[in-house]
C-alpha cells in the first residue's frame, strides 16, 4: 500500500520530479502525472535530463543546484501554449527536486492588469498615462530622426447636455463612438487617447501637412451625426494643437499647451486653434482668477453696483439692477462676463449669489432706513435655482433685513426654467410664496416659443 507522501505525490497538480545523478547526467527517477502533463513529456525512469529538458535553464539550474546545494529558480519557460515556472530544489546524496508550477493565468492577470492600466475601459484606446508615455517614445525617436510631432487635443461641445438629456449610457456610446472615428484616421494621426471625460488626445507626425490642417482634419470627423439609439444628433468639438520643438520640448509640456489651445478655441468660438503664447497668459490668469475669486467672496472684496429703473412715464427712479463688479489687485477691473462663467465652471456661483443678494439686502435695508423705497432685481443661475438650500436661504434673508413681499425680484432665463419644468415650478411657487418676484431675464433668446 503506498504511503501518504506517496498519495500526495502522485494526486498533486504540482508538478514533482525526482532526478538523480547517473554517470555525470541526471536521469528521471521519478515523476508525477502532473509534472508529465506540464512539462509534455513521458518522463520514464532512466530518461536523461540532457534528452528530454528543451529549455537549457532547466538543465543548469539541476547543476546549479547540485554544486551550490541552494535552490533555483527558471522563470518563463513556455511549452506549447503554457508559461511554467520552475524550482530546483537539492535532496542530497545527487539527487534534486523539480517543482513545476503552471503560472499561465497568473501572467495572463498581470497582462490585463497592465492593459487596464493604461487603457481606458469604456472606449478601449489609452488613457492619459499611455498618452504620455506614447508621447515620451515619439519624442525621442523624432530627436533622433529630426523629424516634427505634434499633439492634438479635442473635448466635445455641450457634452453635459448629451448625459443630462439622454443619460449616461447613450453618453458612453457617443464616447466610443467618437474613439472609434478618430482612431479610423490614422495615417499621420495615430495614437488616440481618452485623456478626460469627453477630452481625447492625438499624436500626429506632420510632414507636409500643417498643424492648422491636421487640426481641421479631426474637427472634419463630427461632419456627420452620431447614431444613438433611435435618434441621430449632432456633436462638434473644439480641437488644439501644439507641436514639438516649436511650443515644447517634453510630454506633460506638449500635452499642455495643446489643451490650452483646445481651451482658447471652445472659449472665442473658432473651433480650431494652435498653440499661442498669449493663450498661456491667459490661462494663467484664469487659474489666478479662480483662486482669487474664493477668496475675494470671503472677505466681501467685490463692490455691487445698482443700474436704476425709470418709470418713463413719470421719470422716476422705481428700481434697481444689481450688478457685481470686481476690482482686482493685479488685474485691476475684471468683467463679469469673465468671472461669472468662471464661477459656474467651478461651483463659486452658489457663494457668489448668496453674497450678491445678501448685499442687496443688506442695501434695501439701509435704503428704507433712509426713506428711500426701492425694488431691487438681481440674476441668479441655474445652479442657484436648483439649490434645495435657495428657498430656506431667501426666507432668512428676507427675515433678517425686513424685506416686503416683491421687494426683490429674482431674474432667471427660460433655458433655466425649462431645464426641469416640474421641479422649476415647485420652486419658483415656493419663492413667490416667500415675497420673491420673479422675472424672465433675455427673453427670446432660449426657448422663444415660451
Amino acid at each position: 500500500m503506498a504511503s501518504h507522501h506517496e498519495q500526495l505525490f502522485a494526486a498533486t497538480d504540482v508538478g514533482l520530479v525526482v532526478w538523480e545523478e547517473r554517470a555525470s547526467r541526471f536521469c528521471v527517477a521519478d515523476s508525477n502525472a502532473a509534472a508529465r502533463q506540464l512539462l509534455r513529456r513521458p518522463l520514464s525512469p532512466g530518461e536523461a535530463a540532457d534528452r528530454i529538458l528543451d529549455d537549457p535553464r532547466l538543465l543548469l539550474s539541476l547543476m546549479q543546484a547540485v554544486a551550490d546545494g541552494h535552490d533555483h529558480v527558471a522563470d518563463d519557460i513556455v511549452v506549447d501554449d503554457r508559461i511554467l515556472q520552475a524550482r530546483v530544489h537539492p535532496l542530497g546524496d545527487g539527487r534534486v527536486g523539480l517543482v513545476v508550477l503552471d503560472v499561465t493565468a497568473y501572467h495572463e492577470a498581470r497582462r490585463r492588469i497592465g492593459h487596464i492600466s493604461r487603457h481606458d475601459t469604456l472606449t478601449g484606446v489609452g488613457n492619459r498615462d499611455e498618452f504620455l508615455r506614447s508621447l515620451d517614445d515619439a519624442l525621442a525617436q523624432a530627436r533622433t530622426n529630426d523629424t516634427r510631432l505634434a499633439v492634438i487635443v479635442l473635448d466635445l461641445d455641450r457634452f453635459k447636455e448629451v448625459n443630462d438629456t439622454l443619460g449616461h449610457s447613450q453618453g458612453d456610446l457617443l464616447l466610443a463612438q467618437v474613439s472609434r472615428r478618430l482612431t479610423a484616421l490614422g495615417d499621420d494621426l495615430s495614437r488616440v487617447c481618452r485623456v478626460g471625460g469627453d477630452e481625447f488626445a492625438l499624436l500626429a507626425t506632420p510632414t507636409v501637412a500643417t498643424l492648422e490642417s491636421l487640426a481641421a482634419r479631426v474637427g472634419a470627423t463630427f461632419g456627420t451625426p452620431f447614431p444613438l439609439g433611435r435618434l441621430s444628433i449632432r456633436v462638434s468639438a473644439s480641437v488644439g494643437a501644439a507641436s514639438w520643438p516649436d511650443h515644447g520640448d517634453d510630454a506633460e509640456e506638449l500635452l499642455r499647451k495643446a489643451d490650452i489651445a483646445m481651451w482658447s478655441a471652445k472659449q472665442s468660438g473658432r473651433g480650431l486653434a494652435v498653440y499661442r503664447p498669449q493663450d498661456d497668459r491667459y490661462n494663467v490668469r484664469r487659474l489666478t482668477l479662480v483662486s482669487d475669486l474664493r477668496d475675494a467672496i470671503d472677505r466681501g472684496d467685490l463692490a455691487l453696483h445698482y443700474q436704476p429703473k425709470l418709470d418713463l412715464a413719470s421719470g422716476n427712479v422705481v428700481g434697481a439692477e444689481a450688478l457685481v463688479r470686481w476690482h482686482h489687485p493685479d488685474f485691476g477691473e475684471v468683467a463679469p462676463g469673465e468671472f461669472v462663467p468662471l464661477a459656474e465652471e467651478t461651483a463659486l456661483i452658489g457663494p457668489l449669489s448668496r453674497w450678491v443678494l445678501g448685499e442687496a439686502g443688506r442695501q434695501l435695508g439701509t435704503w428704507r432706513a433712509a426713506g428711500i423705497h426701492l425694488d431691487v432685481s438681481a440674476n441668479i443661475s441655474a445652479r442657484n435655482l436648483y439649490d434645495p438650500r435657495l428657498v430656506r436661504w431667501l426666507t432668512r434673508l428676507f427675515d433678517d433685513h425686513q424685506l416686503r413681499s416683491g421687494q426683490l425680484t429674482l431674474e432667471l432665463t427660460e433655458t433655466q426654467v425649462a431645464e426641469d419644468l416640474p421641479m422649476a415650478r415647485q420652486i419658483l411657487r415656493r419663492l413667490q410664496a416667500i415675497g420673491a418676484r420673479l422675472s424672465i431675464d433675455d427673453f427670446g433668446t432660449g426657448y422663444s416659443s415660451l
